[in-house]
């Protein structure tokens, strides 16, 4: 008698990322009774949590290594370690606790998000960019209320896992991953995760200090540049700023770099005068 083996698409799902040089391992799973880990109401994690005894530090590209362990929990979730390990980090963004709000007052602040590879969770969106090459960590609403980042040392739950709610995570149809790059994080947002959630806002006149000179000085010339100023008038007005304000100041090749990175925007409309 020839026995065949029967498809799994978790395993495919989890081999094809594998391929594609994301380190992925095994996840509880939800179930009617509540968490695969048989905490049941206990488990605060419902499908989230490892089931490997080291979890994200098993994550792994290795194909027999992810066969065998989908062979012993064929149901398993996967989870996708982030960070440099797979070259991504990821902008989550839950609707529930605000998320929607907190990104359009950040891109209303900068500029839109890119287009880039995003998944629908069970709750909200996963945003996945290129690992930006320097250490970026994970926070829980770092950005606002509802903003989450996932890096280094992080982890994503990815499709076609289940959601505790009964949904399945899914590739949203416009930014699939065989069809869409990692875009690199925008300089905006780069420039933000290099600054604490609770630096305080900058008055004018009032004086910048150290660890977060490049933050407000970015802040201050996207929105000139959102205002339709140009290259030049942003660079005077921040040249400006950085010798009056900043203790102590950048150096002008600093100020230099923040114009050129905030230079790559198009300009907004000019204000009526």
């Amino acid at each position: 008698m020839t026995h065949t083996t029967r498809p799994n698409p978790l395993l495919d799902a989890a081999l094809a990322y594998a391929t594609r040089g994301w380190a992925v391992f095994p996840c509880h799973t939800p179930t009617p009774e509540g968490c695969s880990c048989l905490k049941r109401d206990a488990c605060a994690d419902i499908g989230k949590h490892p089931r490997t005894k080291h979890g994200l530090k098993d994550a792994s590209t290795d194909e027999r290594t992810l066969r065998r362990w989908w062979h012993m929990w064929p149901a398993a979730n996967i989870a996708i370690a982030t960070g440099a390990a797979s070259g991504m980090v990821v902008l989550d963004i839950d609707p529930l606790k605000g998320g929607i709000e907190s990104l359009v007052d950040l891109e209303q602040s900068y500029h839109p998000l890119p287009d880039t590879v995003m998944q629908l969770t069970g709750n909200g969106v996963h945003y996945l960019f290129a690992h930006p090459g320097r250490t970026t960590k994970n926070g829980v609403q770092t950005l606002g209320a509802g903003l989450d980042i996932r890096g280094d040392g992080g982890y994503i739950i990815a499709a076609p896992s289940l959601h505790a709610n009964g949904k399945q995570y899914a590739w949203e149809i416009c930014h699939e991953p065989e069809e869409t790059p990692l875009t690199p994080m925008p300089d905006w947002l780069i420039a933000l995760l290099q600054t604490p959630a609770t630096a305080p806002i900058i008055d004018v006149g009032e004086p910048i200090g150290e660890g977060h000179r490049n933050d407000t000085l970015f802040r201050v010339g996207s929105g000139l540049r959102r205002r339709g100023l140009t290259e030049a008038v942003i660079l005077a007005a921040l040249r400006e700023m950085n010798t009056t304000q900043c203790s102590p100041p950048l150096d002008d090749a600093d100020v230099v770099k923040i114009v050129t990175s905030i230079a790559k925007y198009p300009p907004g409309p000019p204000r009526a005068i």
